[in-house]
């Protein structure tokens, strides 16, 4: 997508959330960001790639446990919680001559972190060739902008929310032998190991976002720790991992 047609993302999808903050809210996320929650799930998918014999998504797996097991998850403490889209990528999205048209398929809308919502649609609006255009992502959050608040750390955030639970989805054996025939299915595949690539230095791509007077310090403090740690283990190279999964 342009710089012209990301903007009117970002307008639309603020001036959604912003509508839908007035909606009442269910008693209980339908999902959560939960270490333990994760590594259950990890050890499925380990364990059927390990009866397989894939030996990429064993690797993709043992890539995905050492990130996440690096992670702070007290930096999702001031996510704010309400409805969102949760399908927010290109089929999705109606372009036309004069620009956006809409937004369709709500079919999955579910109370939970909006910021997925955000890093979803940038993710899918302006990866390409393995690179993210920054003009791109810039239009977006000015659009957003324009309905409501983005403080300085979101992007990251969203970011690492949406690996927290596509990661789980799109990194499994059954999956990737689909991929070869659906280029679609690659191409989610292809944006969590971007996140992955990445993750040491999301927050300098995003570092043209302003603070604003709402910026919790201590949650960028916790951020900017979870980063490091990351960027640490990452350094060593390629780790091997003793993974025991019954």
């Amino acid at each position: 997508m342009n710089e012209a047609e990301m903007f009117e993302l970002g307008q639309h999808t603020g001036k959604m959330h912003k509508w839908l903050q007035s909606a009442r809210p269910l008693d209980k996320p339908a999902w959560q960001p939960d270490k333990e929650g994760y590594l259950r799930e990890w050890r499925k998918n380990w364990n059927q790639a390990m009866v397989a014999g894939d030996e990429i998504v064993l690797e993709w797996q043992r890539r995905s446990l050492q990130l996440v097991e690096s992670l702070d998850f007290q930096v999702f403490d001031a996510c704010p919680v309400g409805w969102l889209h949760w399908d927010l990528w290109v089929d999705n999205i109606l372009v036309n001559e004069q620009g956006l048209a809409g937004i369709v398929d709500f079919d999955r809308m579910a109370v939970a972190y909006p910021e997925i919502d955000i890093a979803r649609a940038i993710l899918s609006g302006s990866l390409s060739d393995g690179k993210l255009r920054t003009d791109t992502v810039k239009s977006f959050a000015e659009g957003y902008r324009e309905h409501l608040e983005l403080p300085p750390g979101t992007l990251v955030r969203a970011m690492i929310l949406l690996y927290l639970i596509e990661s789980i989805w799109w990194l499994r054996t059954e999956i990737r032998a689909e991929s070869e025939l659906r280029g679609l299915l690659g191409r989610f595949i292809e944006e969590m190991h971007w996140i992955e690539d990445n993750w040491r230095t999301l927050r300098d791509q995003f570092n043209t976002w302003r603070p604003t007077a709402n910026n919790n310090p201590q949650n960028q403090q916790n951020l900017n720790k979870t980063l490091a740690l990351t960027g640490t283990l990452d350094n060593q190279g390629k780790r091997k991992l003793e993974v025991g999964c019954k």
